[in-house]
């Protein structure tokens, strides 16, 4: 170890000398006792002298990025969205994109190659086999999956000091509102036929629900099939504050998951940090830029266990139900007042708006 410290001193005196006194390079590697090779590409520039700079060829991304990168890997694991190996060179290919980097990989990510050099660079990043939960376990709420997690909630609890700050814990959730509702059981006469009308529109519209433990309700966020514009009309009667925006598929995905998280949940949320953010295991929901963007606004991001969130999820088991029951309610009301219209896009705001509210305090 002397030995490589000394040779490392006398590569940075004999490249001063060379440098100030502009020196043969030849007579001074002799003099110093240091490879010339070694020396010339001190000079050039195409070793750097920098110690905080790795040798070898560049990586694809800065080491800056890759540090962001495994901090995200590693935030993913602790929340419970343990990211694949694919995934992470998904996103490695993402940010070349992105960022205008030359793209030398096949396919538009980077290969083994790169993967084995990521991982000898970063040591502390290993693939391993998550703890399996088979489905038949998984439906009857795996005890130990349960205690692991209320277990790991309340080390973030304590950890942040949140545990009687319930203003400060926060819950959000999606679900599909019909616009061909259930209708309810009605009364009939033995032999007859029970008919109720109904749209028959089989589109559901996606709606982002988040509350505090507190009891605060953030307006929610509605989410319409399309891939063009919206018409006004879609927003009317909407709840005060909703945010309406569209996917091709009617879902949410990772976009519009940042995108609420980042011009939504930070402007209704309390000005003091830190603040718990539950949410369910879909992978959709957080990427890189999520991450990173919680983490620099004091957002803690926690995920519940997969195939549990019937049970767990709070939203899910104390608002979606009253909402829907009173969201039905409302559809027929509407059909029974305007013979021959249906429910459609262009009305749920007005039959969502007059229920939501209420339908998320009743329980």
């Amino acid at each position: 170890m002397a030995q490589w410290r000394g040779l490392a001193e006398a590569l940075n005196r004999s490249t001063t000398v060379v440098l100030c006194r502009t020196q043969n390079v030849r007579k001074v590697a002799e003099e110093y006792g240091v490879p010339k090779s070694t020396l010339s590409d001190r000079i050039t520039g195409r070793v750097s002298s920098d110690p905080t700079i790795r040798p070898g060829p560049r990586p694809t991304i800065s080491i800056q990025g890759e540090q962001s990168l495994v901090e995200y890997i590693k935030v993913c694991a602790q929340i419970g969205f343990g990211r694949t190996k694919q995934q992470v060179l998904s996103i490695v290919g993402d940010i070349v994109r992105e960022g205008d980097i030359k793209n030398k990989f096949v396919d538009g990510r980077p290969g083994n190659d790169w993967w084995l050099s990521f991982i000898k660079r970063w040591p502390e990043v290993r693939l391993c086999s998550p703890q399996s939960l088979p489905r038949d376990r998984a439906i009857a709420l795996n005890p130990n999956v349960v205690k692991n997690y209320f277990a790991m909630l309340g080390d973030i609890l304590d950890k942040y000091g949140l545990k009687n700050k319930p203003e400060r814990i926060f819950n959000a959730d999606e679900t599909g509102m019909p616009l061909d509702h259930k209708p309810p059981k009605i009364v009939k006469v033995a032999g007859q036929d029970a008919h109720t009308q109904t749209s028959g529109n089989k589109t559901n519209i996606t709606v982002v629900a988040c509350a505090s433990a507190s009891g605060l309700l953030i307006p929610p966020q509605v989410i319409f099939q399309g891939k063009r514009g919206m018409d006004q009309t879609m927003f009317q009667g909407m709840p005060p504050g909703t945010r309406v925006c569209i996917s091709p598929n009617g879902w949410i995905d990772s976009e519009l998951f940042e995108t609420w998280v980042t011009e939504h949940f930070l402007k209704h949320i309390p000005a003091v940090r830190p603040v718990l953010l539950l949410i369910d295991g879909h992978s959709t929901h957080v990427r890189l830029e999520v991450v990173m963007k919680c983490k620099e606004n004091g957002i803690i991001l926690f995920a519940l266990p997969p195939h549990t969130t019937h049970k767990l999820q709070p939203l899910d088991r104390g608002c979606f139900k009253p909402l829907k029951e009173h969201y039905k309610k409302e559809c027929k009301d509407f059909m029974e007042k305007n013979p021959g219209r249906v429910v459609s896009r262009f009305v749920f705001g007005k039959l969502f708006g007059a229920v939501y509210t209420k339908s998320c305090f009743d329980i």
